[in-house]
């Protein structure tokens, strides 16, 4: 059996475990695509089923307009379903990594760097971290005006996204989709397994750092929203690695989106 440093260049990384890592967050942009693809196909299927369609018998173009439709009356609901999709292989990755390190007797266990954690936070953890998102939310805004005024072509497009979203009425789908689908599934997979990953190989911590953060605004899929998450992804890793716990970022995740649903920038 390889030994765990035999993967090592001369640097101290584990190639292999990095690579793991960018596959991770690689995937995590890839399956909630394919996550968003299948809800939405599903969902129109089944409201053609539902006008008395033959929902089999229907080409794409057929169904597209069902499609369309199940977007526009449900954003928020079809953004919760591809989370839960999306969630589903993370979480089943994440809790076989934890089986496997626990039965590692020795040598470095091949586990992401980071834990839950949600026992270690006290009150005064969560004050601390309320405050940075309070924080957060203000550099967000700031970015965002910064980007607005250098490119207010950018700042219109994605202020259809938004209303296109539906992300300003409240309600469950909101809290399932924002408040808790985004901040779970997406601290699990960009700051759980890509960041644990990658600061597991050995890769210095702001390099790793600022690995996951790009790919966590690439994974926004608009580049106005790219911009400010990018930077947001990097304080949520710092927040991740400090505390050691996963835990910390989806909190401050959290209420960053509480924040930006009644604010000038709207989500990540």
């Amino acid at each position: 059996m390889r030994s765990h440093t035999q993967n090592k260049g001369a640097q101290g990384i584990d190639a292999a475990m990095a690579l793991k890592g960018l596959l991770v967050l690689i995937l995590g942009i890839v399956v909630t695509y394919l996550a968003a693809t299948f809800v939405v196909t599903t969902g129109g299927m089944i409201m053609a089923a539902a006008a008395g369609e033959r929902v089999f018998a229907m080409s794409s173009t057929q169904l597209q307009p069902f499609a369309n439709a199940l977007l526009a009356r449900y954003p928020r609901w079809v953004s919760a379903a591809r989370y839960a999709v999306t969630f589903i292989p993370f979480a089943l990755w994440a809790r076989a990594l934890r089986r496997r390190a626990s039965q590692d007797a020795g040598g470095a266990p091949e586990k992401p760097a980071v834990r839950f954690g949600a026992g270690v936070l006290r009150g005064k953890d969560v004050a601390t971290l309320v405050m940075v998102a309070v924080g957060l939310h203000g550099l967000s805004a700031l970015i965002a005006t910064m980007v607005g005024a250098a490119m207010p072509w950018l700042l219109e497009s994605y202020g259809k996204i938004v209303d296109q979203s539906g992300l300003e009425a409240y309600g469950a789908d909101w809290f399932l989709s924002l408040i808790f689908g985004a901040p779970v599934v997406e601290e699990t997979i960009f700051r759980g397994l890509g960041f644990g990953y990658l600061r597991a190989s050995g890769m210095r911590r702001g390099l790793a750092n600022g690995i996951q953060a790009l790919f966590f605004g690439i994974f926004h899929g608009n580049l106005f929203q790219a911009i400010y998450a990018t930077v947001l992804g990097m304080f949520l890793g710092d927040v991740c690695s400090r505390y050691n716990a996963l835990a910390a970022s989806m909190l401050v995740h959290a209420m960053v989106n509480i924040a930006s649903t009644v604010g000038s920038v709207r989500c990540v």
